[in-house]
C-alpha cells in the first residue's frame, strides 16, 4: 500500500482507516434495526425450547410415577404430607413434603419439576427428604391423591398432573388458599374434590390453581393468557401429554348441575 503524500489529493479526504462518528451512528442504527427485526424470532425460539423442556419434564415425571406405583401396590403418590386440617405441612424452612418429594428419589435432576417458563412467584418449595430444597411448577389432581390406578375409569381422559401457580400468583384462580397450594389442582369451591349442587353448596364450576393467568374471577377465556402461548401442558393417567387453553379448566357435566362430570376432571 502506497502511503506517500499526494499533493493532488483533496484536503480532508485522505483515509485514516478509523471508524468515524458518522460511521458509528450508521452501524449502530443498523444493529438496532436488525435487533428489532430478530427479537420476535428469538422470543419464539426460546418459547419453543421451553415448551419442549416442559413436556420432557412431564415425560420423566410419569416414568417416576410408574416406578412409585410398582412399589406401592399400584397406587399413585399422595398429594402431600398434611397437618391435622389436611393441609400441606410445613416440614422445615417453608418447605412441604409432596408427591414430588416422593418421586424425587428416583429422579437425578430435580429441575424436572420446574417449568422454565414459570415465574418465581408461581413455584412451591419442596423438601427432598434430606433437608434439600427444590421447586415445583406442576400440581397433582387432588382427587387422585394416593388413588389406585386401576380404580380410574378413563385413564386416557383423566388429568393426573397439570401446570399450576401457587398462592394465586399472576391472578390465577385460587379461592381456597393453603400453604404450598400450587402442589395440587383443586376446584373453585373445594380443595379436594368437586362438589355437587346442594342446599348450601353450588356445584363446582372449574378446576383451580392452573397456570392460566388473569382468571382469578373464574373467567376462563379460550384465548386468555397462559404459561405458554397456545395453552399449557397436562399429563394424563395413561401417560400421554396434551396441550389445552384456559377454557379447559371449566367443568363439563351431563345435562343437570349434578350431572356426571365429563372430560379431564372426571376421576371415577
Amino acid at each position: 500500500m502506497d502511503d506517500r503524500f499526494d499533493p493532488q489529493e483533496e484536503e480532508g479526504r485522505r483515509s485514516t482507516g478509523l471508524i468515524t462518528k458518522r460511521d458509528a451512528i450508521i452501524i449502530g442504527a443498523a444493529l438496532v434495526v436488525f435487533g428489532t427485526l430478530m427479537y420476535p424470532f428469538f422470543v419464539n425460539m426460546m418459547e419453543q425450547r421451553n415448551k419442549y423442556v416442559c413436556t420432557d419434564n412431564l415425560s420423566k415425571i410419569v416414568k417416576a410415577i410408574n416406578v412409585y406405583a410398582e412399589d406401592n401396590s399400584g397406587r399413585l403418590p399422595p398429594a402431600y404430607m398434611s397437618d391435622e386440617d389436611y393441609k400441606p405441612l410445613n416440614v422445615r424452612d417453608g418447605k412441604i413434603y409432596s408427591w414430588a418429594s416422593l418421586l424425587a428419589t428416583s429422579i437425578d435432576k430435580k429441575d424436572v419439576f420446574q417449568c422454565p417458563s414459570a415465574k418465581p412467584e408461581e413455584l412451591v418449595k419442596n423438601d427432598d427428604g434430606k433437608g434439600g430444597l427444590f421447586y415445583t411448577a406442576y400440581g397433582l389432581f387432588a382427587p387422585l391423591s394416593a388413588a389406585p390406578i386401576d380404580s380410574i375409569a378413563n385413564p386416557s381422559q383423566t388429568v393426573l398432573i397439570g401446570e399450576t401457580a401457587a398462592s394465586g400468583a399472576r391472578k390465577t384462580l385460587n379461592p381456597s388458599p393453603m400453604f404450598g397450594d400450587g402442589i395440587v389442582i383443586g376446584f373453585d369451591n373445594s380443595n379436594f374434590s368437586p362438589l355437587d349442587q346442594a342446599n348450601v353448596f353450588e356445584a363446582s364450576k372449574s378446576a383451580s390453581r392452573l397456570a392460566f393467568y388473569e382468571t382469578a374471577g373464574g373467567d376462563f377465556k379460550i384465548d386468555g393468557p397462559s404459561r405458554h402461548p397456545g395453552g399449557n401442558h397436562f399429563l394424563y393417567v395413561d401417560g400421554h401429554i396434551d396441550t389445552h387453553k384456559p377454557s379447559y379448566a371449566v367443568i363439563r357435566r351431563t345435562g343437570k348441575k349434578n350431572g356426571e362430570i365429563l372430560g379431564g376432571w372426571a376421576f371415577r
